[in-house]
């Protein structure tokens, strides 16, 4: 058996070996066999085997649900950590912009020349650029982190 806590620390990732689980159901019999205090037959045994073996089979699946649930919150993860950077840097090209607009309107109308003007259009024409960019790849993101209707 293979455990493993996650980076978190909180989720163990449990693994059952086929020699473990014959070591599992050799133990569970040799349990019956003390607490009833005598041998075991056979028939009694085989039909113990059959419990057990169904609830290794229960745990298999959990384990394949824990593990798909768990590749979809990392998947998702990346999604939001994704659409968040593009945010953030949304938000730094927006307040750079609206910087060099406050520096030319404190420099005064007299002070503005036509080439900082010029620089300034290009500079919101590619921030405009940029941010489109953006929102298409943050459409992207969510339809992909959203499961098909």
């Amino acid at each position: 058996m293979r455990s493993q806590r996650d980076q978190r620390g909180d989720n163990f990732d449990v693994r059952l070996t086929p020699q473990f689980e014959d070591r599992l159901i050799q133990a569970v019999l040799v349990q019956v066999r003390t607490q009833l205090g005598r041998e075991v037959s056979k028939a009694v045994i085989d039909q113990i085997k059959p419990m057990l073996e169904a609830i290794m089979a229960t745990a298999a699946e959990l384990q394949a649900k824990m593990d798909a649930l768990k590749a979809e919150v990392a998947r998702n993860t990346d999604i939001d950590a994704s659409i968040k950077q593009a945010l953030d840097g949304n938000t730094a090209l927006v307040a750079d912009l609206k910087t060099q607009i406050e520096a030319l309107k404190a420099a005064g109308a007299g002070a503005v020349t036509q080439e900082q003007l010029d620089a300034l259009d290009t500079q919101a024409g590619d921030t405009l650029t940029v941010l489109q960019n953006n929102n298409n790849d943050l459409a992207a993101k969510v339809t992909q982190g959203t499961p098909a209707a």
